[in-house]
């Protein structure tokens, strides 16, 4: 009986440790998983920021387009379509944009 206890008391020795590594490596894991999910956040957080920027500048620039000239700079009606396809392009990706983002919202 002797060897049966000092058996049972070595491998519930070996079990306490094998629980104490399952442990940490448990908690490295949580860890890394909870890093990724605030770098996930902050990608997120920055293509809103990028996003609402693009919006602000396409937005400034179409209402230029409808401004009077002042006669400081010529445009010929070619570089008035030009701006105005420039300014469609820029609205087509920020629409682009708004649908990845959605895409992402459940992600985070």
């Amino acid at each position: 009986m002797e060897g049966t206890y000092s058996e049972a008391q070595e491998k519930l020795s070996e079990a306490s440790e094998k629980a104490g590594e399952y442990k940490v490596t448990t908690e490295e894991t949580n860890e890394a998983v909870s890093d990724s999910a605030t770098e996930m956040s902050d990608e997120v957080k920055q293509a809103y920021e990028d996003m609402k920027t693009s919006i602000q500048n396409s937005l400034a620039g179409a209402t230029d387009a409808f401004k009077k000239f002042s006669g400081g700079e010529e445009i010929d009606k070619d570089k008035i379509i030009e701006n105005l396809e420039s300014q469609a392009k820029g609205v087509e990706e920020w629409g682009q944009n708004l649908k990845a983002l959605a895409g992402r919202a459940g992600e985070g």
